[in-house]
């Protein structure tokens, strides 16, 4: 476990990475009342050190991480980034020691 101080500097410096590193996007919900919300979300396609990923959801799959404070994504959700349309085929909650932060979701090869 980090000291409180070294969690407060932990957690800043990888917010402060996130909001430098990620784009703009839009979260439509799947439940009802497919509510859609404005967010930043860091991005990149499944490549050579991803390969459960890649043997699990398909080439092409999608990696995609959301701020916790931002938004709460869910199995089924639409993301729209640039033109293009992932559907969440899991999300993973990413905590630093008992501090949720992230959420890393993974959308299937072959989305458009």
């Amino acid at each position: 476990m980090f000291s409180a101080n070294q969690l407060q500097q932990i957690t800043g410096a990888l917010l402060s990475t996130f909001d430098l590193l990620s784009q703009p996007a839009s979260l439509e919900q799947a439940a009802p009342p497919h509510t859609v919300t404005n967010c930043f979300v860091g991005f990149k396609y499944a490549g050579e050190g991803d390969q459960e990923i890649i043997n699990a959801y398909g080439i092409g799959s999608a990696i995609l991480t959301f701020r916790a404070s931002q938004v709460t994504p869910a199995k089924f959700d639409t993301l729209k980034l640039d033109g293009k349309s992932f559907t969440l085929d899991a999300v993973h909650p990413i905590h630093v020691n008992a501090q949720l932060l992230f959420y890393k979701g993974i959308a299937k090869g072959g989305n458009s």
